[in-house]
């Protein structure tokens, strides 16, 4: 999804849609998508990089439970329920069809060894990443600040910085991946 459109999106929610919305975002990463990609990784030999996923959906995980609380609070203000937008039946459909591919290519890995895969694996999670963490998190960070609320603002700021350091992390597998399948060049 192209980021002005998610920002389109993202308009007409409350504060308490938008944290139930990146909540969803979390469970996903914590439940499906880190566990998938730390599970290639281990089969594929690479326990280092199975590490960082653990430790990401660990964090993920964190991030559930801090928006959980929050959403409680806000759910008593706005008497909320949760979203019900086509964007989002949209993404839980892109997250479920995501999630057979990663369980495809789980088999696939396992069964050729050959990390190409779990290279084009990476790049799916650096797009999603990327696009929560640069897009959703900060513009969900100004809309709490514009309705006043400076703590909640902050949270999501804090999110967004701790996904960037997260993509670091996976740009750096990534790149560890492909030196490892490009052929060493002479020095001159």
């Amino acid at each position: 999804m192209r980021p002005n459109k998610l920002k389109s999106e993202l308009i007409g929610l409350s504060l308490g849609q938008a944290v139930a919305l990146s909540m969803q975002m979390e469970i996903y990463e914590h439940d499906y998508l880190f566990p998938v990609l730390a599970e290639i990784a281990r089969r594929s030999g690479r326990n280092h990089e199975a590490f960082i996923f653990d430790r990401i959906a660990h964090q993920a995980g964190l991030n559930t439970y801090v928006l959980h609380q929050l959403y409680l609070v806000i759910e008593k203000n706005e008497h909320i329920m949760w979203p019900r937008l086509s964007w989002m039946q949209k993404q839980i459909s892109n997250i479920n069809l995501l999630l057979s591919n990663l369980q495809y290519l789980v088999r696939v890995e396992t069964s050729i060894q050959s990390g190409g895969s779990f290279d084009l694996i990476t790049n799916q999670l650096l797009t999603i990443a990327l696009l929560k963490n640069k897009e959703v998190y900060p513009y969900l960070s100004a809309v709490a600040l514009s309705k006043g609320e400076k703590r909640i603002a902050r949270m999501f700021e804090r999110m967004a910085l701790l996904g960037m350091k997260q993509n670091l992390e996976c740009i750096r597998i990534r790149e560890i991946v492909f030196n490892e399948k490009e052929p060493q060049k002479p020095q001159a």
